[in-house]
């Protein structure tokens, strides 16, 4: 039974086009063991039946029709704006929550008051092979997940991570307020990686909850390696880098910096053919460089833990365990790339938070 007065969670989800998963989505959140919760969906003025399915089947949820496409920053920070909850779940609409997954975010965040990100298991769609058991970051800047692809069997343990994938995470809202929410700048992907350095930077810790369950259909709300989220993707990896790294870090890791843009470009750029898309970003970067150099002072400012602190908390992309998962999750990807004739190209699929 859902309790939608004085909620202590308020649960966003931001749909686009979301007519073929969205009931499956919000059946599992109508059976959730958790009951102080409101749930607003946010559309981003879908071209579907993803409203209808929504308006006619699942009265009890609140949804607020955007005219525009707000991407997934701009769809998460309206819902935030008509939320009440002193937590603030997310959930992607191409996912399944299992019936204890939010009553297992909000226990473990009750308990430690200096937690202010809490991470759920996701598995892709009907297996028990993990999408992401809490995400990491590189001295780089770039984001990417635990434990993908591994069995959910080796990711048992709730334990502290650097950053939470935003498909299916929970915020404390004191936490939010003191650092804000997701960047705007960012439309869509790494805009989780930067919430959670930026509550790193300030003292707030992040914990990866094994018993919060979610089912995820990998890429169907964002589509494989599509001209937009290569875009962003490149784009905020930068920003993430350029926007939160302390100084003294933004030297020692600079060579790692270079060395995972190659590698991007390579990938990237020559074999997915997105050159054009790469290079768009990197001079956005340039042209925003004094704005995005704005919100560092900001964020530097608040700064509460040592440089050795957020150095031990990166994964370092010049390793060699973290480079031989990214050779087998890419070969993997180029696989599945090759067997599906290509993957998705469509602007149209682009709405939702996933890594890519």
């Amino acid at each position: 039974m859902i309790e939608q007065k004085d909620p202590d969670v308020s649960l966003i989800i931001v749909t686009y086009n979301a007519e073929e998963f969205i009931a499956d989505c919000l059946l599992s959140v109508k059976e959730q063991s958790y009951s102080s919760l409101e749930i607003l969906i946010v559309d981003n003025n879908s071209q579907d039946k993803t409203t209808e399915i929504i308006e006619t089947y699942f009265p009890f949820v609140k949804l607020i029709k955007s005219h525009i496409n707000l991407g997934f920053t701009g769809g998460v920070q309206l819902g935030f704006e008509n939320s009440k909850g002193k937590y603030i779940a997310l959930l992607n609409p191409d996912t399944r929550a299992e019936k204890k997954w939010l009553e297992n975010l909000v226990s473990a965040m009750d308990i430690d008051a200096y937690c202010g990100i809490c991470a759920s298991l996701m598995l892709k769609w009907g297996t028990q092979l993990v999408d992401t058991a809490g995400d990491g970051c590189t001295r780089a800047g770039k984001g990417y997940k635990l434990g993908h692809n591994e069995l959910a069997s080796n990711h048992q343990e709730t334990r502290e991570i650097f950053a939470a994938c935003g498909g299916a995470a929970l915020y404390r809202r004191k936490m939010l307020d003191e650092i804000g929410f997701f960047d705007p700048d960012f439309f869509l992907l790494h805009e989780d990686t930067d919430l959670s350095f930026r509550a790193q930077l300030a003292g707030w810790k992040c914990s990866y909850i094994s018993a919060a369950v979610v089912e995820h259909r990998v890429s169907a709300s964002i589509g494989y390696k599509t001209s937009l989220a290569v875009y962003h993707s490149v784009k905020n990896s930068d920003i993430v880098w350029l926007k939160n790294m302390p100084g003294l870090l933004l030297c020692g890791t600079i060579f790692e910096k270079i060395a995972s843009d190659i590698a991007s470009l390579i990938y990237l750029g020559i074999i997915h053919r997105k050159m054009i898309d790469v290079l768009k970003a990197k001079i956005y970067v340039v042209k925003n460089i004094f704005k995005i150099l704005d919100k560092r002072r900001k964020i530097q400012r608040g700064k509460k833990v040592s440089n050795k602190q957020i150095y031990q908390l990166l994964t370092p992309f010049l390793s060699v365990n973290y480079l031989k998962k990214i050779w087998k999750e890419k070969n993997n990807e180029l696989k599945n790339f090759s067997q599906s004739g290509g993957g998705s190209n469509k602007a149209s699929d682009i709405g939702n938070n996933t890594n890519s």
